[in-house]
């Protein structure tokens, strides 16, 4: 975790990718955690095990879909 200034960049690493969530809010880090490591599970059931940076590259548009699955607020508890 990195903070500047009032803003929190909280992120994980995942084999050449890491991702990254921001907040300037004071939200749950062990939640935002969780909420990170669960999409790398996500993507790599839905990728056949494989999350890289080439399988993002190859598949912009459907992990662009995943993630706005994840973040509608009519099926995040459903979805994620």
């Amino acid at each position: 975790m990195k903070a500047i200034g009032s803003t929190s960049f909280l992120y994980i690493s995942h084999e050449d990718l890491y991702l990254l969530a921001v907040t300037k809010h004071n939200a749950n880090a062990a939640a935002v955690y969780e909420f990170l490591h669960q999409l790398v599970s996500i993507f790599k059931a839905y990728f056949e095990n494989k999350f890289n940076e080439r399988t993002v590259n190859e598949h912009f548009v459907v992990i662009y879909e995943l993630l706005d699955g994840c973040f509608s607020r009519e099926s995040f508890a459903d979805f994620c």
